[in-house]
């Protein structure tokens, strides 16, 4: 009677294991879901503005980063406060000739970095970070990141710039407002922050930390 009583026990405790189980991937699929309908607007990013890649994805966000919408992206994000800076030198605008440039620091208590967001129908608008870097002597590596999101993630491209003890970390990607990238404005996105050597593990969490307060979910292309 004992024996048969231990049995009856163990096919419970496996039931129920096997329900939580169903209710937490029921969960989780529920909160995918939430995650990429509850907010308005989906883009396409990508790490290439030339060609499309694999690492390329819809990606769904509560703000609209079509170009000439770009100066509306609020200044006050999740912990992070940000103050718009002028950018003073004419050459950017007559080498790159952007639609929209909006550059900005944005502070999290005694934590800040920049960011930059270029709109434009031009390709002349965009280059490779890394290009100005050489340009000033800077030693740079570039690599490629994976952004984790609340469901999903996206990739950005990574350049690691040093001189003189110095050293930044810069976050970027391109953002269409549909896959169809003929004739689309394109919007650059670019976060930087300044590090020193042995502390880049720490700004590359901080930058992407940053980048997850704009972006919800993804979804790979079709």
């Amino acid at each position: 009677m004992q024996q048969v009583s231990r049995r009856y026990l163990s096919i419970v405790v496996i039931i129920l294991a096997a329900l939580v189980a169903a209710g937490a991937i029921a969960y989780r699929n529920y909160q995918e879901r939430r995650s990429w309908t509850e907010k308005g607007y989906h883009f396409l990013v990508d790490i290439d503005n030339w060609r499309g890649t694999d690492k390329a994805r819809i990606v769904s966000t509560p703000y609209d980063f079509t170009s000439g919408k770009l100066s509306a992206i609020p200044l006050k994000v999740g912990n992070w406060v940000g103050k718009n800076v002028p950018q003073t030198n004419k050459e950017v605008f007559l080498l790159l000739e952007p639609d929209e440039f909006v550059q900005r620091r944005y502070c999290n208590n005694d934590t800040c970095l920049w960011l930059v967001m270029i709109g434009s129908h031009k390709a002349r608008s965009f280059h490779p970070p890394d290009i100005c870097y050489k340009a000033a002597n800077w030693g740079v590596r570039v690599g490629s990141e994976d952004v984790k999101l609340r469901s999903g993630d996206l990739w950005a491209l990574k350049v690691q710039a040093t001189k003189a003890g110095h050293e930044q970390i810069v976050l970027y990607f391109f953002i269409w407002p549909n896959e169809d990238r003929t004739g689309s404005p394109t919007t650059l996105f670019d976060v930087t922050v300044n590090t020193r050597p042995g502390e880049e593990n720490k700004a590359l969490e901080t930058a992407k930390s940053f980048i997850k307060e704009f972006f919800v979910a993804s979804k790979r292309l079709r």
